[in-house]
């Protein structure tokens, strides 16, 4: 039983000073990491907005997105990309770069902890006008198994949000097709007036 204990005890204490590491190193590197992640997630939006709304211009695409849900489906009915060229983008763009910004994104988690809005601003007085998260949702189905175990220690060390933001990550990288994930984590499944079901977060 003492050598579980001593055992535990040594787990806990490496445990912390990796932590304690990341942080000293995010310290050290936060402005210029900033700047690299502003890079992916104006990369990785910028790309997908264009196959809805045919440009690369963020005033025109921001400008849609302010309409309403009615105005937004007619927008993208009439701007968006045709279904083969749509295919082809995929096929021969997004999904190498979603793999891209995935492997590069584990570099990252693994050198500095996760790099949510929180520790980011800790050690840098930048505007944090993009989000980690946002990032990661689009990793690729093929990188699970390599994620998720990446994803948990970050939750336990306590580099998330909270744990909303744990069980969203959890159902995009297993597939978005199981609600589990976010019921289990801080997730509600709520009723609307018009009769439809919503999943809300109950998360400080």
């Amino acid at each position: 039983m003492k050598k579980i204990y001593i055992l535990f005890l040594i787990f806990v204490s490496n445990f912390t000073f990796a932590q304690a590491d990341k942080d000293s190193l995010l310290a050290q590197d936060a402005d210029l990491l900033i700047e690299e992640l502003r890079f992916i997630h104006g990369l990785d939006q910028g790309t997908r907005k264009y196959l809805d709304y045919g440009s690369f211009n963020k005033s025109f695409t921001d400008s849609i997105e302010g309409l309403s849900k009615d105005e937004i489906k007619v927008a993208e009915e009439s701007l968006q990309l045709s279904k083969a060229s749509r295919s082809k983008i995929w096929e021969n763009f997004l999904n190498p770069l979603d793999s891209l910004k995935a492997n590069r994104m584990i570099e990252i988690i693994e050198k500095y902890g996760f790099p949510s809005e929180k520790r980011l601003q800790k050690y840098s007085d930048q505007k944090i006008d993009f989000s980690a998260r946002t990032i990661l949702v689009h990793t690729p189905f093929s990188f699970k198994e390599k994620m998720i175990p990446i994803i948990d220690r970050e939750y336990k060390a306590g580099n998330l949000k909270n744990q909303c933001e744990y069980g969203y990550l959890l159902w995009h990288l297993n597939g978005r097709s199981d609600f589990k994930y976010m019921l289990e984590n801080g997730y509600e499944m709520k009723k609307k007036t018009d009769g439809t079901f919503e999943l809300t977060p109950n998360c400080e």
